[in-house]
């Protein structure tokens, strides 16, 4: 009969022992995801790298299991043209997509920048919309400014739909700060929808608050939120 090779044994050996070791960190709810890494890296190498892939990219495994094992594929892998991490974009479980975009934000992988556009704009969980931010944060690849504020305003983001209307969740607020960060020329005018017309307080102070952090100054300091508001307008307006 026929010898399995050496390789492949070792290989089968490999991903059944770190299945093992997946499945026991899922069932006894362990958080060292650090210490799981190391003893990877001790035990196998760089021979553990095609197992966590397989293991990341099964869809049959446990969405905790895969991912873990992609994030540690990338750790363990380390920069690399990251090609597989585009598909599991697309991933129908939100904890692999999730593993994907921080995977993608570590290794600084700027050909998913426009998967990740995508993404923010796309995703139906509201949790991988804000992790895309972060990963957008990383990159920042041209158009970056616009998407974000194409979020702060989208209907998806507020409830009932619609800024003018509805209460925000996260997504936008951490638009503008982020747009913040980004400090792109040209944008506060277009930050004015939010800053007049959003039913959300919250939404119009942080509207008001990027206009003054992008425009390096302050207009009616002290007075009340209705007069600066009106200020900016006269001035944003103005500039046209």
């Amino acid at each position: 009969s026929a010898s399995i090779s050496p390789s492949l044994s070792r290989k089968a050996t490999v991903e059944s022992m770190i299945r093992d070791d997946l499945k026991e960190f899922r069932k006894e709810k362990r958080t060292d995801f650090q210490a799981l890494v190391r003893k990877w890296d001790r035990v196998y190498g760089r021979a553990s790298l095609p197992s966590l892939l397989r293991i990341a990219e099964d869809r049959k495994s446990p969405d905790s299991e895969r991912y873990v094992a992609l994030l540690a594929h990338t750790k363990l892998r380390g920069p690399h043209d990251a090609k597989e991490l585009l598909s599991l974009l697309d991933d129908p479980d939100w904890m692999v997509r999730s593993a994907a975009l921080k995977s993608i934000a570590v290794l600084g992988y700027s050909p998913a920048s426009a998967k990740v556009l995508k993404v923010l704009a796309r995703d139906p969980a509201l949790v991988i919309r804000m992790e895309s931010i972060e990963t957008l944060m990383r990159l920042r690849p041209a158009g970056s400014a616009d998407a974000l504020l194409s979020e702060a305003m989208d209907g998806q983001n507020y409830r009932p739909a619609g800024f003018r209307k509805g209460r925000a969740d996260w997504i936008p607020q951490r638009a503008l700060a982020a747009s913040r960060e980004l400090r792109p020329e040209n944008y506060s005018r277009k930050l004015l929808p939010l800053l007049n017309e959003s039913k959300d307080g919250r939404v119009r102070a942080h509207a008001l608050f990027t206009i003054e952090s992008l425009e390096n100054r302050s207009l009616k300091r002290g007075r009340p939120f209705s007069e600066r508001a009106a200020a900016w307008n006269r001035v944003l307006t103005a500039s046209r």
